[in-house]
């Protein structure tokens, strides 16, 4: 059965975020390796994948491209702030889109966006938002808003994490 999953702010090829996220990496083939290695490890080929944003820290369409063929799933894109429209767009994600994504999952109405927002379309109708950028670690969880969660690799054991999980998980946090 396919499944789907979301994640942000994975940063392959990106060295300083090592260092500027305190990630237990050594070097940045450790990193790449660990993500490719966590997310393959749990992502079939056919199940789909919402990256929302800073995919990779790279200079050509042909570095995006060799990352992307590693990964299992359809990986669709929504732009990051290190992420370059030209690099990305039809380069091997099933779908690039920039700025807010109204994204329907069964009976769930789900706001994805690269940035954390104070409110967002239905936050006072139950409505969900996901987001990733603050890179918050499970000692320093950035304070969001409730309905709202950050599912970046760094607060998520560095992989993708199913949507459901990410759904149950925020619809019964205390905040």
């Amino acid at each position: 059965m396919m499944k789907t999953w979301i994640t942000s702010d994975s940063h392959f090829q990106h060295s300083n975020i090592i260092k500027y996220c305190s990630r237990p990496f050594k070097d940045v083939n450790e990193m790449d390796e660990t993500l490719v290695s966590n997310w393959n490890s749990i992502v079939d080929k056919n199940d789909t994948v919402l990256h929302l944003g800073d995919f990779a820290f790279v200079k050509t369409r042909e570095e995006i491209r060799k990352i992307v063929d590693k990964l299992n799933g359809h990986i669709h894109l929504l732009l990051g702030n290190h992420d370059d429209w030209k690099l990305v767009k039809d380069n091997g994600f099933a779908s690039t889109r920039d700025g807010i994504w109204e994204y329907k999952y069964g009976k769930e109405k789900i706001v994805l966006c690269h940035y954390p927002m104070m409110s967002w379309n239905g936050a006072f109708h139950n409505r969900l938002h996901f987001f990733g950028h603050v890179h918050s670690t499970p000692s320093n969880i950035f304070p969001c808003q409730k309905n709202s969660y950050d599912v970046g690799v760094d607060l998520n054991d560095f992989r993708p994490r199913l949507l459901e999980e990410i759904i149950d998980k925020c619809r019964t946090k205390t905040n």
